[in-house]
């Protein structure tokens, strides 16, 4: 005697069949049946919680959102940043003009840019980048709805430079490997044809793990323990790469298309004379001036958000 199991429509049987041989036929073959239909339905429903999870990892409006509401609550102090960055970089562009236009003598064009080369390194690699890390803290404060101060975040940025130097230097190893065949075809092959198709060949790459790895500096600011910085943005990426993508080409290089523009196709770039360059240089660093802070703080909003996703954080 075989006892009906409870799947779907196996109570719709009736108790007569379950007997004997023929009933037994058709109650394995009913079981057969529901069981079957039950495995596919859970099936589908993974597939479709998995699509769903894909989809629902953040909306590109709800992270402009988020990051406009960031920037403003954290407006004073990341503009004050913003400014000191402005101030330096206009000013390594001054250096520059006058390294090009107003010192002709040799031996002091020498010493100057002896000077310049010095001046540009402590601004580059140290108070620029320190500026950068400044910025990342903050946008996690408030995004958290804490608040901070210039002072303070560009102070706390000491402790964690090193690090965010380090993960830098090896986030350009990761994407030297596929930039090196790259340029290596494109020296190498004759035919255009041949180059183009080296640089969608080799570009795809790139373009893909500069995404996967992009938040492993960034959580090397913002997780202070020793972490897995590269495996952690491998993974809270993972599902989401044509989104981060899509929102990095929309909150970081749009802000470059103008000065791009402007310098390369309006103006020969070849042909543009020091005081043409500088002046172009300024007004795109005025730009830069409101863009850069958000775009700093789109990219923390999408790191936390990665994070709240995949139950990280």
């Amino acid at each position: 005697m075989f006892k009906i199991i409870d799947l779907n429509f196996t109570k719709l049987l009736p108790e007569k069949i379950t007997n004997g041989k023929i009933g037994n036929k058709v109650l394995l073959h009913q079981t057969s049946l529901a069981y079957s239909f039950t495995c596919k339905q859970e099936t589908n429903m993974e597939t479709d919680t998995l699509e769903s999870s894909v989809k629902n990892v953040f909306s590109i409006k709800e992270v402009l959102s988020d990051s406009i509401r960031v920037y403003k609550a954290a407006f004073k102090p990341i503009i004050i940043l913003s400014l000191i960055s402005s101030i330096l970089s206009i000013f390594m562009s001054a250096v520059d003009y006058l390294e090009g236009v107003v010192i002709t003598d040799t031996e002091l064009k020498f010493s100057y840019g002896i000077f310049s080369f010095v001046f540009t390194v402590i601004i580059d690699f140290y108070i620029s980048l320190r500026i950068i890390i400044s910025s990342y803290i903050l946008a996690d404060r408030f995004y958290d709805g804490r608040t901070c101060t210039a002072k303070a975040s560009f102070a706390e940025s000491r402790e964690v430079y090193w690090r965010y130097i380090g993960l830098n230097i090896l986030f350009g190893l990761i994407l030297l490997i596929p930039t090196m065949f790259l340029f290596i075809c494109y020296i190498y092959f004759q035919s255009i044809t041949l180059k183009y198709m080296a640089a969608v060949v080799f570009i795809i790459p790139i373009a893909f793990l500069f995404v996967r790895y992009f938040f492993a500096s960034i959580s090397g600011v913002l997780i202070r323990e020793k972490h897995r910085y590269f495996d952690l943005s491998w993974t809270i990426v993972k599902g989401a790469s044509w989104k981060v993508f899509l929102l990095m080409i929309i909150t970081n290089f749009v802000f470059y298309i103008p000065y791009q523009i402007c310098a390369h196709v309006i103006l020969d770039f070849n042909t543009l004379t020091k005081d043409s360059l500088f002046i172009i240089q300024i007004v795109n660093q005025i730009l830069l001036f409101f863009a850069m802070p958000f775009s700093h703080i789109a990219d923390v909003v999408m790191y936390r958000k990665l994070l709240k996703h995949k139950k990280l954080d």
